[in-house]
């Protein structure tokens, strides 16, 4: 028995590359839309508009219209808690399951200065994609296997020049330097499992260290009356290798035949690399002003397609090397919002957007549990001559999604997600 139990054991060791991630990842996908607070008042809609330095992140050639030097600093907390209910087999249907990640800081700063008549540089710092899931009672959640806590960071570092070709229309190209973070958690069971019951026989953490990938992005802004303005930009993917540390820590079950293959079956701890792809975007909108309103759509095309594949190595132990697909759709996303100036010194505004998801029905996962959402934003800006404060409310209200008993982890059941942000920003003109 001991060296059948053994050798089992073994086997589902050096399967584990398989499941070491899941085969999608959160958000539309897990861009992160909150930039600035007057932006997310209109829901997001904010390619033709430049009000603020945040047209930096938006759309580069914005920034072209920016009188004097001007800073933005914004910043919002946001919480996506989820429910998730087991359909079975497994887990069986009815088990309930959530995570809760508490209050998510969404910071970002933004930098314009005009030199010259026609030019405008400026700079950015903010949080472009990011997703993070961590389950409530580690020790006894159905889904350890596939994730306990896992998590993927970036910041993006965005230096920009607009010039303005014409009084009314604007180009503008920026360097998207892009710092990202990989980590995951999970526990680790024999294949087949020698106990009545799922036993943790050990756990898996691999964390990356903050590693840069380069992009760039592009932008138009045009104006062919005062009153109505067209707006286009193009972000490029970014690829980024991770050099990451493995650790594997066995837990003990007490059986001693199965703790000894476990200690003899486990490798050491050791580097590895985790290589995947951020995607592109295309954005176009159409903003209208007519007397103390303001109106504009937008629509955006995310490039997921580029995020395609999760690619592993293992330094001192390459059975576990592998390619795991992700098999994302790239995907588009609609907003619009409207403002109303209230006197000289108070604007509202509101807005409505919709994204729908990338992820596959099969790859829907503890991990990512993506769907399509509807979003609704409203806010307002309180400002004088040179300074201004805009504040916003969000909720995102995403669709149950459920993985229609073909999960590619055999784990299904449906995953319920809502989620309220709210945010300020303080502009100052110099």
């Amino acid at each position: 028995m001991s060296l059948l139990v053994r050798g089992r054991v073994l086997r589902a060791l050096l399967a584990l590359p398989l499941l070491a991630f899941p085969a999608a990842v959160h958000a539309s996908g897990f861009a992160i839309e909150s930039q600035g607070a007057r932006a997310m008042g209109f829901a997001g809609a904010y390619v033709a508009q430049a009000a603020d330095p945040s047209a930096i992140y938006y759309n580069a050639a914005g920034s072209g219209f920016l009188k004097g030097k001007q800073v933005y600093v914004a910043g919002a907390f946001a919480s996506l808690p989820t429910d998730f209910t087991g359909e079975g087999p497994f887990p069986a249907a009815g088990t309930l399951e959530s995570s809760d990640n508490g209050l998510a800081l969404l910071p970002a700063i933004y930098y314009s200065q005009q030199i010259g008549r026609k030019t405008v540089v400026g700079l950015g710092v903010s949080r472009p994609f990011g997703t993070r899931s961590k389950w409530d009672n580690p020790e006894t959640f159905s889904g350890r296997y596939i994730c306990l806590e896992c998590q993927i960071a970036s910041w993006s570092i965005n230096p920009t020049i607009a010039y303005k070709v014409a009084d009314r229309l604007s180009v503008g190209a920026g360097l998207d330097v892009r710092l990202s973070k990989f980590e995951l958690t999970r526990r680790l069971m024999a294949e087949p499992n020698p106990f009545p019951v799922p036993t943790d026989v050990a756990e898996l953490t691999l964390e990356s260290s903050t590693e840069t990938g380069i992009g760039f992005n592009l932008g138009l802004l045009a104006s062919p009356t005062e009153n109505l303005s067209i707006g286009v930009a193009y972000r490029h993917e970014v690829a980024i290798d991770h050099a990451a540390q493995a650790r594997f820590a066995q837990i003990l079950t007490g059986t001693q035949e199965v703790d000894d293959a476990v200690k003899a079956a486990l490798p050491i701890s050791q580097e590895a690399t985790v290589g995947f792809t951020y995607p592109g975007s295309i954005a176009a909108g159409v903003a209208l002003r007519r007397g103390y309103w303001t109106f504009e759509a937008d629509v955006q095309w995310m490039l997921w397609s580029s995020f395609d594949a999760v690619e592993i190595a293992f330094a001192s132990s390459p059975a576990f090397d592998t390619i795991l697909p992700q098999e994302w759709e790239s995907t588009w996303r609609g907003a619009f919002g409207v403002e109303y100036l209230v006197g000289d010194n108070w604007e509202v505004r509101g807005g409505y957007g919709y994204d729908h998801s990338p992820a596959p029905t099969e790859t829907i996962s503890p991990f990512i549990h993506d769907a399509d959402r509807h979003t609704f934003g409203a806010g307002g800006t309180w400002k004088n001559e040179r300074l201004r404060l805009d504040f916003n409310l969000r909720y995102v209200l995403f669709r149950t999604s459920s993985t229609l008993g073909i999960s590619r982890y055999d784990y299904d059941g449906s995953y319920e997600t809502g989620g309220l942000q709210a945010g300020a920003s303080l502009g100052y003109q110099f």
